[in-house]
């Protein structure tokens, strides 16, 4: 699953027609000219790009984007600027002007030159207007640069500095925003505000400008879970080795934040907000198939909607079904209807504990058993609370003279107490048992949905947003964390 560089809708607008004029709106910082400059790198597959500098020198474009050397050639950059600097010969096209006729004839001639640009990026419209001195309720410099790019069948994309419905506004067949979202988290937005002839899938696109370059994080569409039964992704994962009194996340990044894993004895909180659906599941398998390809042991309580079985499904492409039974041991709860998820066969196989769900008191009891017994010659246990299956179960029925957020409180502790660690799931709604284990937790993550993309931040280690990618190599598959920056 790999993240292209632009929104597709934007591939598909320039292929759809040559003249495709496009405006980019957004306020300073926001990653206007770094969009400009992506749309310029995929023009550039079907020929070169006209780059028209009016804020910055092609000098100064070099040096702080040096990969845009590669991209764009100083031939292909056109100096705007008001300054007095006077590039040499061979780094850019001199191109100032104070008249708006002698402007528009020298840009319609470099346009019909040959070999014929793609596209000129305009960057940007208001810093050209103030180069050519035009009054601000004179707007027929746009409509001049839209006709000539209609009559020449070129390509044009305008950077915009203001956020405000202006004339060119009706005049351009698409307009995208760039937006900074500052709310809880940090995030970056593409917004797709209209492409003619083009059907928008998707209104927002996160994106992140790591190292110098926009480059977009569409939804993932599937749960790592997907990509593994559908075969997208190898079923082997690159895991990584438990260092002393750790247990990996199976993550590099959550590992360096967290001093190299999870800390025996410790308490982790993975918290899932609203519209997550399972695409949680990019931090959480992980983090199973490594502690099971290390050779150690995990007690599973899955979350609520998944069956035994089904978790069973979900791990064993991965770690094989002999080390699954080895090291995993998966509760399955009987149903109200007295029937079970599996057989009564599969109920007395080892990796199963069958529990009644009647009353909580007594089926912790089992539970604290059962992983003492998976403790033994083990220095931890791996244990997984989903807490909507807890709340499902006995928050429904008799919970006997021990409150649920309580119980599991409790469990947490004295499987802390014991050395083992664990991982909780709590999700939306579970405001009051986020509320007791935040006070015991020692890493806290946050999962949510931004406009159809899962990603992840840190409360605790403090860690921004940050986009799971899947990768694949000769060892099988990771997923790496990209940070939005």
């Amino acid at each position: 699953m790999e993240a292209k560089c632009i929104p597709w809708e934007l591939i598909e607008a320039f292929n759809l027609l040559r003249g495709y004029k496009l405006l980019i709106k957004g306020a300073p910082g926001s990653g206007k000219t770094l969009l400009a400059l992506s749309i310029c790198e995929f023009l550039n597959q079907r020929g070169p790009a006209l780059y028209l500098s009016t804020r910055v020198t092609p000098e100064e474009l070099y040096s702080t984007y040096p990969w845009a050397r590669d991209l764009i050639p100083s031939r292909n950059i056109l100096d705007a600027t008001d300054s007095k600097y006077q590039p040499p010969e061979d780094l850019a096209i001199a191109f100032k002007y104070i008249e708006r006729p002698a402007f528009l004839q020298a840009m319609y001639e470099i346009c019909i030159q040959s070999p014929k640009p793609t596209a000129v990026i305009v960057d940007s419209l208001e810093a050209l207007r103030e180069n050519l001195h035009i009054p601000r309720e004179d707007h027929s410099l746009e409509s001049a640069i839209i006709d000539l790019s209609r009559m020449t069948e070129t390509g044009l994309i305008i950077v915009s500095e203001t956020e405000q419905i202006i004339p060119v506004d009706y005049l351009v067949d698409g307009i995208v925003r760039q937006i900074e979202r500052k709310d809880d988290i940090f995030v970056r937005l593409t917004e797709i505000k209209k492409l003619r002839g083009v059907h928008i899938r998707n209104p927002y696109y996160l994106f992140t400008l790591q190292g110098g370059r926009y480059r977009v994080l569409p939804p993932q569409g599937l749960t790592l879970n997907n990509l593994i039964q559908m075969e997208k992704i190898p079923k082997k994962f690159d895991y990584i080795k438990n260092v002393e009194g750790r247990v990996s996340t199976g993550n590099m990044y959550l590992d360096s934040v967290t001093g190299g894993g999870y800390f025996h004895g410790s308490v982790n909180l993975i918290e899932i907000q609203r519209d997550t659906g399972e695409a949680y599941d990019y931090f959480l398998l992980p983090t199973i198939f490594n502690q099971v390809l290390n050779g150690g042991n995990v007690f599973l309580i899955p979350p609520s909607g998944m069956t035994a079985q089904a978790a069973k499904r979900m791990i064993t492409p991965v770690t094989g079904v002999e080390e699954f039974k080895k090291h995993v041991k998966v509760v399955d709860f009987q149903l109200t209807s007295g029937e079970s998820s599996v057989g009564e066969d599969e109920r007395k196989d080892s990796w199963i504990l069958a529990l009644e769900g009647r009353d909580l008191r007594e089926d912790y009891s089992r539970m604290y058993k059962e992983v003492a017994t998976q403790r033994k010659g083990e220095k931890t246990v791996l244990v997984v609370l989903a807490c909507d299956t807890l709340e499902l179960v006995y928050g429904w029925r008799n919970t006997g003279d021990m409150d649920l957020a309580v119980g599991i409180s409790r469990g947490i502790i004295d499987a802390k107490q014991a050395g083992n660690t664990v991982l909780c799931l709590a999700k939306y709604g579970q405001e009051k048992l986020v509320d007791y284990i935040n006070h015991i937790s020692d890493n806290h993550f946050k999962v949510r949905n931004v406009e159809g993309t899962i990603i992840i931040n840190g409360v605790f280690p403090y860690f921004s947003a940050m986009y799971p990618q899947v990768e694949k190599n000769e060892k099988g598959f990771r997923v790496r964390l990209v940070p939005i920056t």
